[in-house]
């Protein structure tokens, strides 16, 4: 069975400190990730906005210059 004493040696090398560069990396990779995620989210989520046209046939636009799309009146 092996002893385990080495680990209480004074001799002994304590992992070396992450530097602040990584942090400061790994932070913004996580920024990033998680707007990307909201973004995505949102677009899953919101129900597709109605088509819009401008001009075109019937008349001239309503007030706005703005008309939806689709089937004129009689």
């Amino acid at each position: 069975m092996e002893s385990h004493d080495d680990l209480l040696d004074l001799e002994w090398e304590r992992p070396k400190r992450t530097s602040r560069l990584t942090v400061a990396l790994v932070a913004a990779l996580i920024f990033v990730l998680g707007f990307a995620g909201g973004v995505l989210t949102e677009r899953a989520l919101t129900p597709d906005a109605p088509t819009m046209v401008t001009g075109g046939q019937g008349g001239a636009p309503p007030a706005g210059g703005v008309r939806r799309a689709g089937p004129s009146g009689p």
